[in-house]
């Protein structure tokens, strides 16, 4: 008999017991519980989405030189805010020592998505 999903406290701890049981059943041969093991893995993908899947923002300027990105995981505190330039290879994290190259409306916008991301 599977334990229920919610009986877990983590995501992590649910993984590691369907990847136990899994592995005990392929040794022993038992196909008995492939219904059980099946009804236990959608729906520890269902709580792997929920708990695990990020929070995304984009914002491209009316010029279309600057794009920003916002991102933030249900288990992070502080969201994580780049700025990507028409023409260069690399995204630039948002931070105080590239903010002084940046126009100040692109400024506002990553100031006002973080402030989103945070709220959510």
């Amino acid at each position: 008999m599977m334990k229920n999903i919610e009986s877990f406290k983590t995501v992590d701890e649910a993984i590691a017991y369907y990847t136990k049981v899994v592995v005990d059943a392929s040794k022993n041969r038992d196909y008995s519980q492939n219904e059980e093991i099946l009804n236990f893995k959608i729906k520890l993908h269902d709580r792997i989405n929920k708990e695990r899947t990020p929070i995304r923002l984009k914002w491209i300027s009316p010029n279309e030189k600057y794009e920003v990105f916002g991102i933030i995981f249900p288990t992070d505190i502080i969201p994580s805010v780049s700025v990507k330039i028409k023409g260069k290879k690399h995204r630039y994290t948002y931070n105080l020592s590239n903010k002084k190259r940046l126009p100040k409306y692109v400024i506002e916008k990553c100031e006002e998505i973080k402030r989103q991301l945070k709220r959510n």
